[in-house]
């Protein structure tokens, strides 16, 4: 019996090793499509100018800048699908619900945009800058 559990063992370890090897022989190659810049101006230097973290949404990739405002681009193409220019940027984060993006920036206003075409569903003053992304939830929006 001792016999068979040493050579069950050593058939699992073998497999497991070779399993291993396996993996370990894939390689990963990474390949650039595209890339832009979403700056429209010169970034201030004494900002970093991409604090936002990016937001994948359907066919679209959503990058604000701290700088100049947020932009819309096909994640395939590279093209830039929409722009809205605000002043001193979006340095927050930004929250998709339904069919609208919401996010606060740095011109003491909040934002709710419409994602298909960038055009602004409403705007609310909040007479500060904004730093923190905002929570919605079914339309709700806490920020």
């Amino acid at each position: 019996m001792r016999f068979f559990s040493l050579a069950l063992a050593s058939l699992v370890l073998s497999s497991c090793s070779m399993f291993n090897h396996d993996l370990h022989s894939r390689e990963l190659v990474l390949e650039r499509r595209w890339a832009i810049s979403t700056l429209d101006g010169v970034p201030l230097g004494y900002r970093h100018a991409h604090q936002m973290a990016p937001l994948i949404y359907d066919n679209l990739l959503i990058e604000g800048n701290a700088t100049d405002g947020i932009v819309a681009v096909n994640r395939k193409s590279g093209n830039e699908e929409w722009a809205l220019r605000i002043p001193h940027g979006v340095a927050s984060g930004a929250q998709v619900d339904g069919d609208r993006v919401y996010f606060g920036a740095s011109d003491g206003q909040f934002y709710a945009v419409e994602i298909a075409n960038g055009k602004m569903a409403w705007t609310f003053p909040t007479r500060v800058e904004n730093l923190a992304p905002p929570l919605v939830v079914n339309k709700m929006v806490i920020s």
